[in-house]
């Protein structure tokens, strides 16, 4: 049983983004109703002109104890491009990509409609997320603190299985801090090896300038590696179905497994993550070491469990 300083692994969760909307400038008027977009249909106070969009295929692979992975692949502009680029580049489709650790905690007040958890005595109640970036494409591993903006919002429980994320965000287009809202989806984890699993790959190497995190719930992997100024980041995801075991010759893109085979979606950079490993968890333990290349990945963190049996 997992205890107050102990997650339970089924708090490991995947999520897709669902929509992004600036809202305006930083600070809002007075009186602007937060959240924005969950009223839009009835109100719109700022008479802004464009509905919620979404411009990528985000998803974000977050494990037990709040490790982290966010990738940002921006959708095709042509008919002749890839839905997802998945040979190495080109560079420019991934618009974010970042990951580290989380950490949230409740804060109450009176709030818009539409928010639904609420505490002891009725007060509506929100989660401020703070999202802390180890390792990004927007800057080196050993960047000072201020070339690094904080990446932080408050989450309201909009729906079942659906929260939306109020935060500011630096547009350097224009110079200037905006209101922008996420509408942030759950998906279900499955179960791949007769349990779920959570598995949190680590990499520091200081005097390359390397760090690298990969991060497996379910039937999804994300990793991002940086050194130097060169990064990589790749997204893989199980597809269930009858194959033979074994890896078919000449297709690095899927490692195939009873039941099913593990595609890479995503692959953008030259260098080697090793998500595969994160694959054969049974082989897998806490602390243990997958080198390549001299490079050493430690286990971080290994999790299964049931649902049926917590």
């Amino acid at each position: 049983m997992a205890t107050s300083s102990t997650p339970a692994p089924s708090s490991a969760s995947i999520s897709i983004r669902k929509y992004i909307y600036i809202v305006g400038p930083f600070p809002l008027p007075p009186g602007i109703p937060i959240p924005y977009t969950s009223q839009l249909h009835i109100s719109n106070p700022l008479q802004n002109t464009y509905p919620p969009s979404e411009p990528t295929s985000t998803l974000v692979l977050t494990s037990p104890k709040s490790t982290f992975v966010d990738i940002r692949i921006l959708k095709p502009l042509s008919t002749t491009d890839a839905d997802l680029p998945n040979t190495g580049g080109p560079r420019f489709r991934v618009d974010w990509a970042f990951a580290g650790k989380s950490r949230s905690y409740p804060v109450c007040g009176d709030w818009s409609e539409g928010v639904e958890d609420v505490d002891a005595e009725g007060k509506k109640v929100v989660r401020h997320a703070v999202f802390v970036h180890e390792v990004s494409t927007r800057h080196a591993v050993d960047a000072g603190a201020e070339d690094v903006l904080p990446d932080e919002g408050d989450m309201y429980v909009v729906g079942e299985g659906l929260d939306l994320e109020v935060g500011k965000m630096w547009n350097p287009g224009l110079g200037i801090w905006q209101v922008y809202e996420e509408m942030w989806e759950d998906v279900k984890v499955k179960n791949v090896e007769g349990v779920k699993v959570a598995v949190v790959l680590r990499l520091e190497t200081p005097e390359a300038r390397a760090r690298g995190i990969v991060v497996r719930v379910g039937q999804f992997c994300q990793g991002i590696l940086r050194v130097g100024e060169d990064w990589v980041v790749e997204r893989w995801e199980f597809e269930r179905r009858d194959v033979a075991t074994g890896t078919q010759d000449g297709d690095e893109t899927e490692e195939k497994v009873q039941g099913g085979a593990w595609k890479r979606m995503v692959r953008v950079g030259d260098l080697f993550l090793p998500c595969a490993v994160t694959f054969r968890s049974d082989i897998l333990v806490q602390g243990g070491i997958s080198e390549y290349k001299g490079a050493q990945w430690v286990v971080d963190e290994l999790a299964e469990w049931d649902d049926d049996r917590e």
